[in-house]
């Protein structure tokens, strides 16, 4: 009763090798467009867009797009968040794949082609690809940063850092506060992980998990997001997304007060990343180990991202056929 329908079609049906991409979103007008555009030209079939009482033109945005559905629901997102996620999702979308994702994040995919990697996992019985979020940065003084738009940003933030990388077995219940909703799923492969950390606890002092089950099956018995990291009933593949993350894009600062003011979130990043501001225009981003963007398959070598030896044959295989 709290749900309004405001744009797009009420249901998408999805083909086993089809994905709708699910955004919770709250304000979201300076990343919308790119997020709508650089996943539809990702391969997905869909998008939902679940508002969450968005003043700003997100909403206006999104109309101008016939693939995207746009939900409202103005409960607090800090208490429904995975509800809303999970339980729209599968109001919306009826077979295929969903993709969760933020506003913030791009998703980038460990081969060519997303119907590829969805056959893949389907003649295997893999029903969850796990992401693994990495935050990008600009050494830059935030002042030349705060004004560029998102596009510009995304060129601009072009270094990352492995430091203060904290790697958590799958299924660790002493590390994993979240670990109940994983007791069900299957993981085969020990290279499949969580990680913890990185530039943000360096710079910052947060303690961020930064992964999640990003892409999910949507079949019945599995629930797509049973918490804001994972998802539950489901068999991990053999393989990694990389999601590329652009908290400290733009007015970061600016996005971070007025989350702070408006209570959204409990965790506390954004007070903690506040908390070590000085001068915001001078500041620059400076961890110890910075490393300039050169690829998925960089990520792959220095032990960040993982793809199986019979997940890369099965792309190359599928590359010298297409070409």
């Amino acid at each position: 009763m709290a749900t309004q329908h405001l744009h797009g079609p009420k249901s998408v049906e999805l083909s086993d090798t089809e994905v709708m991409v699910t955004l919770l979103a709250h304000n979201a007008s300076w990343f919308i467009r790119k997020f709508i555009e650089h996943h539809l030209a990702l391969g997905a079939r869909h998008i939902l867009v679940i508002d969450n009482g968005s003043t700003d033109t997100t909403i206006d945005i999104c109309r101008d797009y016939d693939r995207v559905t746009v939900l409202r629901n103005n409960l607090p997102a800090k208490l429904h968040e995975s509800e809303f996620r999970s339980a729209f999702s599968q109001k919306v979308a009826r077979g295929g794949w969903i993709l969760f994702a933020d506003s913030d994040e791009l998703i980038e995919l460990p081969t060519n082609r997303l119907s590829r990697l969805l056959q893949y996992c389907n003649d295997r019985g893999y029903t969850c690809v796990l992401g693994q979020m990495l935050d990008y940065f600009s050494d830059r003084p935030y002042g030349e940063l705060r004004h560029l738009d998102y596009e510009d940003s995304i060129d601009a933030l072009d270094l990352y850092s492995l430091r203060n990388m904290e790697t958590i077995p799958y299924f660790d219940r002493d590390a994993i506060s979240f670990s109940w909703f994983l007791g069900r799923n299957i993981c085969l492969h020990p290279e499949i992980n969580f990680r913890r950390g990185g530039v943000r606890a360096e710079l910052f002092g947060e303690n961020p998990f930064l992964s999640k089950h990003s892409l999910v099956r949507n079949l019945p018995g599995i629930t797509p997001m049973s918490h804001p990291h994972c998802a539950s009933n489901v068999t991990l593949a053999d393989t990694m997304l990389l999601v590329r993350h652009y908290k400290l894009a733009g007015d970061w600062v600016t996005r971070d007060r007025a989350a702070v003011k408006e209570a959204r979130w409990d965790h506390g990043e954004d007070s903690r990343r506040l908390s070590a501001l000085g001068d915001e225009n001078a500041m620059r981003l400076n961890p110890l180990e910075p490393r300039p963007w050169r690829g998925i398959d960089a990520l792959r070598h220095e032990g960040f991202l993982f793809s199986s030896a019979e997940f890369l044959a099965a792309m190359q295989d599928d590359l010298r056929k297409t070409k």
